[in-house]
């Protein structure tokens, strides 16, 4: 992934040490009297450890947490024209870790070997595909390669984390004493005063008693509804697909579903911290569910991204979806990225086959423009209700179809090919 679009994100560790740093400094300068004491050192002290990130560095020797064996089609390197199918064991690798579960997530973003790894509680976890055929030393030596390339990059971060504290400590022992003067000025400057004070203060509009002010600013708790959280994730989503749309390098960049699917997680991170986590190809029911949601350790819903290719494929990744559910899911986003030019036809073809799929409740298409949410039900328990969004992504770069020149070439008198000229 392009260090630049991570940046951009918010998902680089020094980009979101700063941000951390940025938050702490607003809230250290927003404490009132009460927070503050005669002491300024233990003030500083009681400050740092609050938002002290701790020391984080990978632990023990990569252990495998699951195997599981299948058939996968690969092209057969004397015909590459040909498919053919292969044994493959997928192995679900962990790494333990202590310390800041979101340094060692942001430090992941930045690598780009496959197969990518994912923060699950105090590990890190990927799936290593291997040939039934590969020696086993072989995988090992592929495996470990990949955890010492997490530990160079958790090693980068932890340098900025040196830097974090660095920054932090000077800030707070400058912000610190400056408070206690201010709120010293404060009680001579009341003390110095020789009017009386009200007991409390009165709301000369309506004459009721006034509301503090910073319990008027403190946002309500969000909700722990599982449909309210899922909601959200789904918002984000119809905004990444308005984000990927207006940036035409960012799509051409993209070229793959994987890619795609990574940069939805990146958008996902950075507008949905801990206690949410994302985590890709993850093993559920008879498959791996392209990104699970999870709160506070909870799945509470799934999102299965495609590429639209034909109706027969689209219908397929519906059924694909379906088998990977257990009787506890009910939330599915269905994303499909789009490239062609004919848009609103094939958003219709997407709406009609889910509509007409054999597990859908639904007997009238749903309204609306970026999501269409259907009812559908499980094969097996057809009085098990699933929640099924529609999320069609547009990532077409022009109402043309193609890159215009015009205004920016002017054709040779002589009909020749000319130098180009910007006008």
């Amino acid at each position: 992934m392009n260090p630049l679009l991570l940046a951009a994100a918010g998902e680089l560790p020094s980009t979101k040490l700063r941000q951390r740093l940025w938050n702490a400094v607003r809230e250290i300068g927003a404490l009132d009297d009460e927070a503050l004491d005669d002491d300024p050192q233990a003030a500083v002290d009681r400050l740092v450890a609050k938002y002290r990130v701790p020391d984080t560095a990978y632990r023990g020797e990569p252990t495998v947490a699951a195997v599981r064996q299948r058939r996968k089609q690969v092209r057969d390197f004397p015909h590459p024209t040909r498919m053919v199918n292969r044994v493959v064991q997928d192995y679900e690798v962990a790494v333990d870790f202590d310390g800041d579960a979101g340094l060692v997530r942001a430090s992941l973003a930045t690598c780009a070997h496959e197969p990518q790894w994912q923060v699950q509680g105090s590990q890190i976890r990927a799936v290593f595909t291997a040939d039934v055929n590969m020696p086993g030393s072989k995988l090992e030596r592929r495996i470990r390669e990949r955890v010492a390339d997490a530990a160079a990059h958790l090693d980068h971060a932890r340098r900025d984390l040196a830097r974090y504290h660095d920054e932090l400590n000077a800030a707070v022992e400058d912000l610190v004493p400056k408070l206690l003067a201010v709120r010293l000025a404060g009680q001579r400057q009341r003390e110095e005063l020789t009017l009386t004070f009200a007991s409390a203060s009165i709301n000369e509009r309506d004459g009721e008693p006034s509301i503090d002010a910073d319990a008027a600013r403190t946002p309500p708790r969000p909700s722990t509804d599982s449909e309210i959280l899922f909601d959200e994730v789904l918002k984000t989503l119809e905004s990444s697909a308005e984000v990927l749309a207006a940036h035409t390098p960012l799509v051409q960049a993209l070229d793959t579903e994987d890619l795609l699917r990574f940069q939805l997680i990146v958008f996902l991170q950075g507008r949905h911290p801990e206690p949410y986590v994302f985590t890709a190809e993850t093993f559920r029911g008879q498959g791996k569910v392209d990104i699970a949601v999870h709160w506070k350790g909870r799945l509470i819903g799934v999102v299965e991204c495609k590429v639209w290719h034909s109706e027969r494929r689209f219908r397929e990744g519906i059924d694909q979806v379906l088998s990977y559910l257990t009787p506890n899911d009910t939330r599915v986003a269905y994303v499909v990225f789009i490239k062609q030019q004919t848009v609103t036809s094939i958003v219709d073809v997407l709406k009609h086959t889910m509509l007409n799929h054999a597990n859908c409740a639904d007997t009238d298409s749903p309204t609306g423009s970026k999501r269409f949410t259907f009812a559908f039900h499980a094969t097996a328990d057809p009085g098990r209700p699933i929640t099924m969004d529609l999320l069609p992504m547009p990532l077409v770069t022009s109402a043309t179809g193609k890159s215009t020149d015009r205004g920016l070439r002017r054709p040779h008198p002589s009909g020749g090919q000319g130098r180009s000229e910007t006008g």
